[in-house]
């Protein structure tokens, strides 16, 4: 049985975001608030259960805040191919460059469209 979600909606409902804590973030200038949504977790033999991270291979994050100054069409919410060069970690969520983000994986579709 696989542990990833069936869809954003259930990926977004498996933890809290700043406005769900009662917390304001906004990232200023170029700048994007991102949380690992997909961790591929395996499972020895034995039954231990653990996660493959070398560190060097891109990672899939959803997007939770975007500065003002991001110039791509990267939304809240958005699922994106993420480097791993990091500028810092805020209460469990990553603070990224807006060039850091390598492609978008998926979007969640507009709700008017």
């Amino acid at each position: 049985m696989s542990n990833e979600p069936a869809n954003q909606t259930e990926l977004i409902s498996r933890f809290d975001t700043p406005e769900d804590r009662g917390e304001t973030f906004s990232p200023v200038g170029n700048k994007v608030l991102v949380h690992c949504v997909i961790n591929k977790e395996k499972t020895t033999d034995s039954g231990i259960v653990y996660t493959e991270n070398n560190g060097h291979e891109p990672m899939k994050v959803m997007v939770i805040a975007v500065g003002d100054e991001v110039k791509e069409d990267i939304r809240v919410g958005d699922i994106v191919l993420w480097e791993r060069v990091s500028l810092g970690e805020w209460n469990g969520f990553q603070v990224v460059e807006e060039s850091s983000i390598l492609a978008i994986w998926e979007r969640l579709e507009d709700e008017a469209g």
